[in-house]
């Protein structure tokens, strides 16, 4: 029998990943799999869960912190949709604020929970004009401590995900591009 599988979407605040996720979510279910989602917020009132269980979806919450903080109850969320759902694909989406899920929730995934689950890559979404503006070190409007933690997100990717192309043209998506590909692991940022 096949593992589930576990795919967190992180990312900045209004980088598009409900949208996202919720495209992924349509495409694998016409291809016959069963989706679960994890929703993340750092209150108590997740409109998140709301707009995809209007859709029909399988939605566990984790309110009151991000899954960083909250791994136990990340895994009894992700162990109740595989149980109740036989879930073959479970969509977690941690809050925009939180970075470090590598460190918190993907490596003690694969050190304790290897036999019950395989993961995905953990996927950050990136708005590409935020991007942009955040290496040319233009008026992102971050502060220091927002710069960090948007940072941190970028440097602990398995797969940076540009989202927003649209709003950008096509040499400076590839401008965006080859800047995180010379970046590499870790993600040396400019000062």
């Amino acid at each position: 029998m096949t593992k589930p599988l576990i795919a967190c979407i992180a990312g900045f605040l209004g980088a598009g990943k409900t949208t996202a996720l919720l495209a992924a979510t349509r495409e694998l279910k016409d291809r016959g799999l069963r989706v679960g989602i994890i929703t993340n917020d750092q209150g108590d009132h997740l409109v998140d869960s709301h707009i995809a269980q209007k859709q029909g979806l399988r939605v566990r919450e984790i309110y009151g912190g991000c899954f960083c903080c909250r791994f136990q109850e990340f895994v009894k969320n992700a162990d109740s949709i595989v149980e109740e759902h036989r879930a073959d694909i479970i969509l977690a989406e941690a809050v925009g604020s939180c970075a470090d899920l590598s460190a918190t929730v993907y490596q003690p995934l694969r050190r304790f929970h290897s036999q019950r689950f395989d993961l995905a890559p953990l996927s950050v979404f990136a708005d590409c004009q935020r991007v942009a503006a955040f290496f040319d070190r233009t008026d992102h409007g971050f502060t220091e401590s927002v710069e960090y933690l948007f940072a941190k997100q970028l440097a602990e990717a398995d797969l940076i995900v540009l989202n927003k192309c649209d709003l950008v043209d096509r040499a400076e998506r590839m401008r965006l591009v080859c800047f995180l590909l010379q970046s590499g692991p870790g993600l040396a940022l400019p000062r």
